[in-house]
């Protein structure tokens, strides 16, 4: 619907490769509320396997915390030497994902993701949008200008609402963006730098990584010199300490690791802070903390005692982040390792 034009010729380019796939190539009967029109096509491609995974935020809390009340309530086991540590904390994991798994649905198998609509959408627009579009149909079925100019005055003014609902919106987050966070991931979504992606990388030699493998070996290597693969199955239990603590020093470990600083030190992590290699998020901690702090406090004043950290509390994710500005993502060094570590752990510290 461009001055004399009621159709145009369209055209979308490919590799002959790429053109192989393409599929249900269409142009839209959506208005597109400009003089162009929207291309609708397919690609019939073969793509990854995507694992779902459970989103926390829809757990059933009440059921989580009566299955870890009904497994580990009341629990308070007599702790004697390292291996007793690595039982108890085996059972306090064990309890806490399991009730994870049974409390928290996994999302459908082939569920497309909803996106929804954006947050300055609203009702009004959505009529707006309703009557453009009957308008626009009716305009390229009579072709009368009585009909197009009641479409493009109609379209004006839809595209005016919206203008003002995001504008609106902008107010409205910048007026609610006062912590540091909140910046920082507004800065975040907002720079120009596309985000650099984990792919092939320089060895030594001058060549390049050809596998998933070959790169997570080059990271590793070069930011972690010295390392030692290790059976991911194999547990290891150091010997710790036997010798009994002064009277001195076991009136301070109970002291630290009362169930009063163990309920404080578990409630300073943000609910839902990723977790480490042990799956267990902070979230799962604070909604269960009744019941849980006489165990993780025992725990506590035992790994004190023996000066001994269980093995599920060493292990630790590690995460390659991109680092920002650089020409190249060739080398290894332009991405910086972030370690996360267990929250248990963190809340001993």
């Amino acid at each position: 619907m461009a001055g004399s034009r009621s159709s145009v010729v369209d055209v979308t380019l490919a590799t002959p490769d790429l053109a192989d796939w393409v599929k249900e190539w269409e142009v839209a009967k959506e208005d597109s509320l400009s003089d162009h029109r929207y291309i609708c096509f397919s690609l019939d491609a073969e793509v990854s396997i995507t694992i779902p995974r459970r989103n926390p935020r829809r757990t059933n809390w009440d059921a989580f915390k009566g299955a870890v009340e009904d497994t580990i309530g009341g629990r308070l086991a007599i702790i004697t030497s390292p291996y007793d540590i690595e039982r108890e904390v085996a059972i306090l994991n064990s309890s806490l994902l399991s009730a994870f798994e049974r409390c928290c649905p996994l999302p459908r198998a082939g569920r497309p993701m909803k996106t929804g609509n954006p947050a300055w959408w609203s009702r009004e627009l959505s009529n707006l949008r309703t009557l453009t579009c009957r308008l626009f149909h009716k305009s390229l079925r009579t072709k009368h200008p009585r009909d197009i100019m009641n479409y493009k005055q109609q379209k004006a003014a839809y595209k005016k609402e919206i203008t003002l609902a995001k504008r609106a919106a902008d107010r409205s987050l910048m007026d609610r963006v006062s912590t540091l966070p909140e910046l920082s991931r507004l800065q975040f979504l907002l720079k120009d730098e596309p985000s650099a992606r984990l792919g092939a990388l320089r060895l030594a030699n001058g060549e390049l990584t050809t596998t998933e493998e070959e790169t997570l070996s080059r990271l590793v290597d070069v930011h972690f010199p010295g390392n030692q693969a290790q059976d991911a199955g194999r547990q290891t239990t150091r010997r710790g300490r036997h010798d009994r603590p002064s009277a001195a020093d076991s009136a301070l470990i109970s002291l630290i690791a009362s169930d009063a600083r163990t309920r404080w030190a578990l409630g300073q992590f943000m609910p839902y802070k990723t977790c480490g290699a042990d799956e267990i998020l902070p979230v799962f901690l604070q909604q269960t903390v009744d019941t849980i702090t006489p165990l993780v406090s025992n725990i506590y004043r035992a790994c004190l005692r023996f000066g001994y950290v269980p093995y599920p509390w060493r292990r630790s994710r590690v995460s390659f982040i991109p680092k920002p500005g650089k020409s190249s993502y060739l080398e290894a060094k332009a991405f910086r390792p972030i370690c996360l570590s267990s929250f248990l752990l963190k809340g001993l510290e």
